[in-house]
């Protein structure tokens, strides 16, 4: 074999090897923009596009329930700080108040863009969130049976409610004999950790304070409804924490200025 030969057998085998390399980066990088591009636009590992407040990346466990039975057993048995997401595959009628207990993400929806109800218990709250719980209802109607007594939703001091979509509606916050809250604030929701409404209806519930929401935390509103609740004061909205509005409707007379008197939309209790 002469020179020129192997001179050029030599420069044939570095070229394959820049052609390798070239290809191994072409792919790495389309391999890397697949992946970016198919990534929850809002920058988060949670599919509901919020962050998970106990700081973990775990993936999110996917349960269908069809009774009360299934569903308690869906929430007790998810790990610790692992997010959970339970579809509702028909109405659900309980004989106790669910629980959300402290470090459990809990995601509930409903199957084939259905609203199915979660009914609470007589004299029971239907959903207690305990601290540092988490609550996302995401396409559900939180309610109780005509003539039951007993609040839609209690948030514990430290644990967070986020609202997307569905109803918290035909709830009666004054409850009498209930291991929950026994005030009778807040029919809809009685908040005393984070409550976040980016959308979905709060209607037709009943207390003797705030009808719709009682806030003794954090409640911040970006979307979504709150109408068409009765109370002896603060048909709405009965507010004695944090409340900051930035959309969404509260249909009513708004009440700016502290005071112990009711307003048909918003009620601010002072202290």
């Amino acid at each position: 074999m002469s020179i020129k030969t192997k001179i050029s057998s030599h420069s044939t085998y570095h070229k394959n090897l820049i052609i390798i390399f070239v290809l191994i980066i072409i792919t790495s990088l389309t391999v890397y923009l697949l992946v970016t591009n198919n990534s929850n636009p809002n920058g988060t590992n949670n599919p509901n596009g919020t962050n998970n407040p106990n700081g973990t990346n775990n993936p999110a466990v996917v349960v269908h329930v069809k009774n009360e039975q299934e569903l308690i057993k869906a929430i007790d048995n998810t790990e610790t700080n692992t997010p959970i997401i339970i579809t509702l595959n028909n109405n659900i009628y309980l004989t106790n108040g669910i629980i959300i207990p402290a470090h459990k993400n809990v995601t509930l929806t409903s199957k084939d863009n259905n609203t199915f109800k979660l009914f609470g218990a007589n004299n029971n709250t239907t959903i207690l969130v305990y601290q540092n719980g988490l609550l996302i209802l995401d396409g559900i109607v939180v309610t109780h049976v005509s003539g039951y007594e007993g609040k839609g939703v209690t948030v514990s001091r430290g644990g967070q409610l986020i609202m997307y979509r569905g109803e918290i509606s035909n709830n009666n916050g004054v409850i009498t004999g209930s291991i929950f809250v026994a005030e009778d604030y807040g029919g809809g929701v009685y908040n005393a950790g984070v409550f976040i409404m980016y959308g979905g209806t709060i209607t037709n519930n009943k207390a003797i304070t705030g009808g719709g929401v009682s806030n003794f935390g954090v409640f911040t509103m970006y979307g979504g409804t709150i109408s068409g609740n009765t109370a002896v004061s603060d048909n709405d909205v009965h507010n004695r924490g944090n409340f900051s509005m930035f959309g969404g409707k509260i249909l009513g007379n708004i009440v700016p200025a502290p005071s112990d008197g009711g307003g048909g939309g918003v009620g601010a209790g002072g202290g």
